[in-house]
């Protein structure tokens, strides 16, 4: 990667310049950071309304992508929320056929169909 300010190249998964240590990739920085705090709420969410408890691991690769986005490593972190983002996803739609079927044998118990 060439740094705009002193135009030395340093290594592509830099956090500074080699040269004049200013601070690399933050635009890339910033947007990670971003989708994955938005991302560690809802997996908390999910976590808390009972869908599935898997979500909290979800939820701490969310914040470890962050992390890692946070100290510059962009492909690491990168590669790490998009697993977060499938462990999510899964417990998430685990977690409404779990409901789907709880609401269907409540309702059906009460209305009286036998299955």
């Amino acid at each position: 990667m060439r740094c705009d300010e002193c135009g030395r190249q340093s290594p592509d998964n830099s956090y500074r310049c080699s040269g004049c240590a200013i601070v690399l990739r933050t635009e890339a920085m910033t947007e990670l950071v971003a989708s994955a705090n938005k991302y560690i709420a809802w997996s908390y969410l999910t976590s808390l309304l009972g869908f599935n408890p898997f979500a909290i691991l979800a939820a701490v690769y969310f914040t470890r992508a962050s992390e890692r986005a946070r100290f510059g490593d962009v492909e690491t972190s990168s590669s790490t929320l998009n697993r977060a983002k499938v462990l999510f996803w899964i417990c998430l739609g685990m977690g409404l056929v779990q409901l789907v079927s709880v609401l269907f044998f409540v309702i059906s118990n009460s209305i009286g169909i036998r299955g």
